[in-house]
């Protein structure tokens, strides 16, 4: 083992491959968590691609983790989040040009071609529960997780904790404080009967991985290179918490030991760089698979993606059909000029 006198880091490469990661977890959890819609394989009377799919529903806890990381890293560029309400404006209008474009795409379709209506999704005060899910605080307002794309969930979530940002930001240096809180918050939780239990509890619930998240960002720890014999051993370790997450019910705790734990056994193997490339690609494209694929494979096409009922091939269909439309998606933004726009809006 040596330890290097820089510090540990996460470039902006780094941050794409480990999305790319938390996205093939993300399709994993969706295709295969219910058990539904594929035969499943079993061993020892357990089905392995319904545990599997229930484990990965880790990825949320690694895109929480890397939003609180990525927010420190830019604010310690900026010294600092500035003005709150600056801070707000560009946060909110940089999480939601893109989700505006999304919706605007595959709401209407669903509308008009896949009689997916609002009074039929929303019910009662349809039009203006619609009005509210397109500005990202569904959950928030309604009390209800499922807007009209259930996985927009966390869109409420990661705004809330955006909101709460400032505050977190101000005592980062406070980890002896910061982490018992967000490891007591969903216990608190549990005694407090709270009128939006639903988006409320996810938030409570999440504070912990994105604290995590900013503390390592802040944090000055030593760059280590492992022997071979180091870095496998750091995946054994990864496994056995892996393999422990499965058999606890306070599953937030141990996803974000795991992402803490598995972004330090990535910094160790982060020289295949073939791999890391394809990682990276899907990275890149992981904020609109996240944002359209749950169209895909529930709402309009869910039959076409489980045509095969082979978890695995029903998996590798959604992956990529999402990346077509995604690469696509792209263009048409490069056209409409939605990056421009989100530059003018975000400031």
């Amino acid at each position: 083992m040596m330890v290097s006198n820089q510090t540990f880091k996460l470039s902006l490469h780094d941050t794409q491959v480990l999305k790319g990661v938390a996205l093939l977890l993300l399709l994993c959890h969706h295709c295969w968590y219910t058990g539904e819609g594929f035969d499943d394989v079993f061993v020892f009377g357990k089905p392995v691609f319904q545990q599997i799919g229930v484990f990965c529903k880790l990825c949320v806890s690694l895109f929480v983790f890397l939003s609180g990381y990525g927010l420190t890293v830019g604010a310690m560029k900026n010294n600092g989040v500035g003005k709150v309400v600056h801070f707000y404006r560009k946060r909110y209008f940089k999480l939601m040009v893109n989700y505006w474009f999304i919706w605007l795409l595959f709401v209407p379709l669903g509308v008009f071609v896949f009689d997916r209506t609002f009074p039929a999704v929303y019910g009662e005060n349809y039009v203006y529960r619609a009005l509210v899910d397109f500005f990202g605080f569904y959950s928030v307002i309604v009390g209800n997780v499922n807007g009209y794309n259930a996985t927009w969930w966390f869109y409420s979530c990661i705004i809330l904790l955006y909101f709460f940002y400032p505050l977190i930001w101000k005592y980062r240096n406070f980890w002896f404080l910061t982490i018992p809180l967000a490891l007591l918050i969903p216990e608190i939780c549990g005694l407090i009967p709270l009128r939006h239990g639903g988006i409320w509890g996810y938030l409570l619930g999440y504070s912990l991985p994105f604290v995590c998240g900013v503390l390592l960002a802040n944090s000055a720890i030593p760059t280590v290179k492992f022997s071979i014999l180091g870095k496998i051993f750091l995946v054994g370790i990864f496994l056995l918490l892996c393999f422990y997450r499965l058999k606890v019910s306070n599953t937030v705790l141990w996803e974000s030991l795991i992402c803490v734990w598995g972004v330090f056994v990535y910094q160790q193997w982060s020289r295949l760089e073939y791999v890391s490339k394809i990682f990276a690609f899907l990275g890149r494209h992981s904020f609109n698979i996240f944002l359209f694929h749950t169209f895909i494979y529930a709402y309009y096409f869910h039959d076409y993606i489980f045509w095969s009922r082979n978890p695995i091939l029903i998996f590798a269909t959604l992956l990529m059909v999402c990346i077509i439309i995604s690469v696509l998606i792209e263009k048409l933004k490069e056209v409409l000029k939605i990056n421009y726009l989100q530059k003018i809006l975000v400031g």
